[in-house]
């Protein structure tokens, strides 16, 4: 042995040897422990069934300028007049309790010139809607809010008693914390969504997309900073422009905790006002993720087409199709594979084959 590593060993059994209290624990902290025989269970409550559950976080991802806050705002407007919102259907059909308060936590637009102009224009209650500008100790200046001082949020959850509070965006918020550590963002975001459980709200967290996309990943996984904030969430939500409708954009979810995903949403948002159009069979990865192959643009525009053509269950002769798609500049090839994506059935006929679209199985409660 090393003759320092020998007196450094003599020296620490010395001191042992002195005082056998240095070997205890030095503190007294016990486990916790719940023998979940004594849990009970509890439903999960909607704000807006699959897509947004009640007393939870949940994210909101997408490019700038494709219609996430306008997205948000029309939530907004839905919660502060309690009109229904889009069901698996495209109807206005998942039922609200009523009027309820909204809390906006936004950065990005003026609340004079772009947010109460947008909420004015779709008929919110703005009554029933408030925003956090900042914060303010007894009588100093107001000072910016970060979640840092998430007491502050809580405050003015407990005051406000809102349904819906919306971080727009939420890296706004983060203040001194880095937002791709893990080990900073992970307390932070457990903090949050115990606000929400206790609060009975839902918190939407709305992000950009990372700018090193890649075609191949999980839509999920596209989002801003590490993956705790998608750990955190019980579900996740994802926009993307829509290939064939300039003015639209998908709504997709690209994650659910709490029980099915649903359908992929559109809605225009024409002139700058918002509008809900219905539905597609298109999911978030082929729209955002994995399944899109080597053009992305031209498999979901192929889709888009497809989906379009063989809507209303009359089936279509599969060479006037290509013939059409051609026209319009998509390869046989991407038709295919569009074909292929949608479960487009062919059924051989006097004309040929004859392409339609399966029904849908819609997801229940």
């Amino acid at each position: 042995m090393d003759p320092r590593s020998a007196r450094a060993e003599a020296a620490f059994l010395a001191a042992i040897a002195a005082d056998p209290s240095l070997l205890a624990t030095p503190h007294t902290a016990q486990p916790v422990l719940v023998n979940l025989a004594n849990v009970t269970p509890t439903k999960v409550e909607w704000l807006w069934w699959p897509y947004i559950a009640s007393g939870t976080v949940s994210l909101l991802d997408g490019d700038p300028g494709v219609g996430k806050s306008l997205l948000t705002l029309q939530l907004a407007t839905s919660i502060s007049r309690g009109w229904p919102l889009p069901d698996q259907y495209g109807k206005l059909t998942e039922l609200l309790p009523g009027p309820q308060n909204v809390l906006i936590l936004s950065t990005e637009d003026s609340l004079a010139h772009t947010v109460v102009p947008r909420l004015l224009a779709i008929n919110a209650d703005c009554a029933r809607v408030t925003v956090l500008t900042g914060q303010r100790i007894d009588e100093q200046e107001e000072t910016a809010f970060t979640l840092q001082d998430l007491p502050v949020l809580q405050q003015a959850i407990d005051t406000l008693t809102p349904t819906l509070v919306i971080l727009d965006p939420i890296q706004a918020y983060l203040g001194k914390i880095d937002m791709h550590r893990s080990n900073e963002t992970r307390p932070l975001l457990a903090a949050l969504a115990s606000i929400a459980e206790h609060a009975r709200c839902s918190i939407l967290c709305v992000r950009h997309p990372s700018k090193s996309q890649n075609g191949g990943a999980k839509a999920m996984m596209r989002g801003l900073g590490s993956v705790d904030f998608v750990g955190a969430a019980r579900t996740a939500l994802f926009v993307e422009d829509h290939p064939t409708k300039r003015t639209c954009a998908f709504l997709c979810e690209t994650k659910n905790n709490l029980g099915p995903h649903g359908r992929t949403q559109i809605f225009s948002r024409e002139k700058g006002q918002f509008a809900w159009a219905g539905v597609t069979r298109l999911t978030a990865d082929h729209i955002a993720g994995g399944e899109r192959g080597p053009d992305p643009h031209e498999f979901i525009r192929a889709m888009c087409w497809l989906e379009e053509q063989l809507e209303g269950g009359i089936p279509q002769p599969s060479k006037d199709l290509f013939f059409h798609a051609e026209e319009l500049g998509m390869s046989i090839r991407s038709l295919g594979r569009a074909k292929l994506a949608l479960g487009v059935r062919h059924k051989k006929s006097d004309e040929g084959y004859m392409w339609s679209l399966q029904t849908v199985d819609i997801i229940q409660r």
